[in-house]
């Protein structure tokens, strides 16, 4: 009988903590080897293949709370479950979990990709529900990521696409959008606000070549953020674009470090 929840134990200090932007990717990127597990065991132990040759899985949304602070000399242990699953996405719920206290939840959307076409294809949502795989009364909570028109754009520039931001799917990776919006912060949000959620949507794939714009934006003037400690919580709003096509939205909900109040 395969399992509906999948756990992977971590070392200690599988992280190598050097700035929150490195942190956060490599915690995403920890979620998505755990899946790949998961994926594996119900190869390996089901006979049942999810992907087919020339398939990838590729993320179209995700979001996150951070719900306790990391520490990353401790064990840590990673649950997957499959939440949703229909002819188009596959939606996972992970748990992060550290003395046995959960200090990340997360939700990530997936589609299936055939590598020779660039074409979506469909999720064998049957060989899931009729094996007993999804977990039911898990509510994914994906929202809507806007902004408002009294928010200020504090940064807009040219994004350059490095040969190391392309992955195996021939596109630029995922979690290299979270490090462009990191290298645009403000300086004040870095140095005195933590990271409490985030929530990602991928539109379209960027590729080799192409001309990419970053738009970043705040719902507190950074002015007043500078000098007002009593501003607990903000919000940075981010969007790429190729050309006037938006391929990215990224929003970050931030809280005041508690030193600071």
């Amino acid at each position: 009988m395969l399992e509906k929840i999948f756990s992977y134990r971590l070392a200690i200090n599988p992280i190598e903590q050097k700035n929150e932007s490195q942190t956060l990717t490599l915690i995403i990127q920890h979620l998505l080897e755990v899946a790949q597990f998961h994926d594996q065991e119900i190869q390996e132990k089901g006979g049942l293949d999810l992907l087919v040759e020339d398939q990838s899985w590729v993320i179209t949304q995700n979001r996150g709370e951070l719900l306790k602070r990391m520490d990353f000399k401790l064990p840590s242990l990673i649950k997957t479950s499959i939440v949703q699953a229909n002819r188009f996405f596959v939606t996972r719920y992970f748990e992060w979990i550290q003395e046995e206290q959960v200090c990340m939840q997360a939700f990530i959307q997936f589609a299936i990709l055939n590598l020779r076409n660039r074409q979506m294809e469909r999720v064998p949502h049957q060989i899931i529900q009729e094996n007993n795989l999804l977990v039911e009364g898990v509510t994914s909570r994906f929202e809507k990521i806007s902004f408002k028109d009294d928010w200020q754009c504090y940064s807009r520039v040219d994004q350059a696409i490095l040969d190391s931001a392309i992955d195996y799917n021939q596109h630029v990776n995922n979690l290299v959008y979270l490090e462009w919006v990191w290298e645009r912060l403000p300086e004040f949000i870095l140095k005195h606000y933590t990271l409490q959620s985030f929530a990602v949507k991928y539109h379209k794939e960027l590729y080799p070549g192409d001309a990419v714009q970053l738009e970043s934006w705040i719902d507190h003037r950074i002015e007043t953020l500078a000098i007002d400690s009593k501003t607990y919580q903000t919000v940075t709003y981010h969007r790429v674009y190729r050309q006037s096509e938006i391929v990215c939205q990224i929003k970050l909900n931030w809280q005041i470090n508690p030193e600071i109040v």
